[in-house]
């Protein structure tokens, strides 16, 4: 089974997981097409395109809409949802998002899920940047997912609310039992949107597994930050369990090494992560 190792140094947002998707080689056509049976209702544009960020080569993602908010309740984005003829997992993975968000909402706000009334996450650009996600997710072959531990920002951000303290509530909510972290004062790093991502495809990494990697994708976020702003996905598979020895190896290797925990085995086909 392949496995996605994500890691977010620079926080993750919506944008970011798409950015990381398609620079994993996702077919950004094949994407569109089967993206275009969610009827939204309003127009909006995607756009695809080459950055770096401090030197590092990534994809950046940005959907354009004409109209900037619509507020949605759960039960509007469900049946939104239901009535597209995507993927039954697609489907399933993005009402996970959203619930998961209705119901983070509702802790904060102290009522009930069905009654959330979305707003910045109700937008046409959070939605396709959500279903949009599960979709990649699903064309790459539905690899189980593990992240890293995730910075979070710090300082203010101005949202429909007010201004309110980073991370948000609901980000703070959704990222429960998740290993977070703030860097300083960088503003919003990782989004509500990024949150409910993680939160319906990601477990926190586990130690003592063997994690092989064979491709890398970056996803740009908008800011310039300290550290480069992107998210980074590494696509894989999963190795033995380990003591000692590692017991899995790459394509090249027909004998045995013996490495301690810290050490990282690296070649241009791939990456022995043994934190994993």
């Amino acid at each position: 089974m392949a496995v996605a190792k994500i890691e977010c140094f620079a926080g993750a947002s919506g944008d970011m997981f798409l950015g990381a998707w398609f620079n994993l080689g996702v077919p950004v056509d094949e994407w569109r097409s089967q993206l275009a049976q969610l009827a939204v209702n309003e127009e909006y544009e995607v756009t695809v395109e080459a950055v770096t960020k401090q030197e590092i080569a990534a994809t950046r993602v940005q959907v354009r809409t004409q109209h900037s908010h619509h507020h949605r309740h759960l039960p509007d984005i469900a049946r939104m949802i239901d009535a597209s003829e995507l993927p039954e997992i697609v489907k399933e993975k993005s009402q996970e998002a959203f619930t998961h968000l209705a119901v983070a909402e509702a802790s904060v706000h102290g009522t009930t899920p069905d009654k959330i009334h979305f707003h910045e996450v109700g937008a046409v650009d959070a939605i396709v940047d959500i279903v949009g996600s599960m979709l990649a997710w699903h064309l790459l072959g539905e690899p189980d997912c593990f992240v890293s531990p995730i910075e979070v920002g710090g300082g203010t951000v101005h949202c429909d609310h007010g201004l309110m303290p980073v991370p948000a509530p609901a980000t703070l909510a959704l990222l429960k039992g998740y290993p977070i972290y703030s860097s300083g004062i960088w503003g919003e790093t990782t989004t509500p949107t990024g949150a409910a991502i993680i939160r319906t495809l990601a477990q926190p990494l586990q130690k003592r597994h063997v994690f092989i990697g064979e491709n890398i994708g970056y996803g740009a976020g908008t800011k310039d930050l300290p550290v480069a702003n992107v998210l980074r996905i590494q696509l894989g598979e999963r190795g033995s369990v380990w003591g000692s020895a590692v017991h899995q190896h790459g394509p090249e290797h027909n004998h045995h090494h013996t490495h301690e925990p810290s050490h990282e085995h690296a070649s241009l086909s791939g990456v022995a992560n043994l934190s994993f």
